[in-house]
């Protein structure tokens, strides 16, 4: 596993949020732009996750547990207790199970919503999905998608514009260059306005995210388990 030089990521990080334009030809060079410098930058995008120890710290408590199994979930109880959340679940639902909303939170300098859902307290377990939504512009597109990589989270599946492509199946059969080159085939086809779904994993594929977007916005989904992948 190859990791990034952090610092060098970070600087190239900066001119992320320059690349931004109103015109959709710009944007179409935008596009390619971006993966450009992310092939400078570490190669094949899903081969070099940035430690996830180095960003923890700069996240919420409750934010780490979603991107590595090193720190502990919280519990219903803990998120009921918890100043930066509150129930919104519905007094006459047809289960009992937990849902905890927040008001505007930054993640990755992208401005969101968050709601923070359990299975059934009849559940024996109860494992907290997340869901992130931001408006969608290609700054919170640019920077989302480098917070991920920045978190640990590794691209494995992309679903767009009525094509998709299985990266870790893709890698097995063929060599990343050859996979890299697929990847940004697919990728630089569409603007980045494109209806798409994005699976993410960890390395330890213990922690998954599941990304919608389109022109309207940008929804992220963590959980414990790969969710049934679903495109638009």
């Amino acid at each position: 596993m190859q990791i990034i030089n952090c610092a060098k990521l970070m600087e190239y990080s900066k001119h992320y949020v320059l690349f931004e334009s109103s015109t959709p030809y710009v944007a179409e060079i935008t596009d390619m732009m971006l993966w450009k410098k992310w092939l400078l930058v570490g190669g094949l995008m899903l081969l070099a996750p940035l430690p996830t120890k180095l960003f923890a710290a700069a996240h919420p408590l409750w934010f780490a547990p979603f991107i590595s199994s090193q720190f502990a979930l919280w519990s219903a109880k803990e998120f009921a207790q918890s100043g930066d959340w509150f129930d919104c679940a519905e007094e006459d639902a047809a289960d009992d199970a937990p849902l905890f909303c927040s008001d505007q939170i930054v993640i990755h300098r992208t401005p969101m919503y968050a709601l923070v859902s359990f299975a059934s307290n009849h559940s024996p377990t109860l494992s907290p999905v997340l869901t992130l939504s931001s408006d969608f512009s290609l700054v919170h597109f640019n920077q989302l998608q480098l917070g991920l990589r920045s978190d640990g989270f590794q691209l494995v599946n992309i679903e767009l514009g009525g094509g998709s492509l299985d990266i870790e199946k893709a890698l097995s059969k063929a060599p990343a260059t050859l996979v890299d080159k697929q990847v940004q085939q697919l990728l630089q086809r569409y603007r980045a306005s494109e209806p798409r779904v994005l699976l993410w994993q960890t390395a330890d594929g213990q922690r998954f995210v599941q990304w919608s977007s389109d022109k309207n916005g940008i929804q992220l989904v963590y959980s414990l388990t790969n969710l049934t992948f679903n495109p638009h």
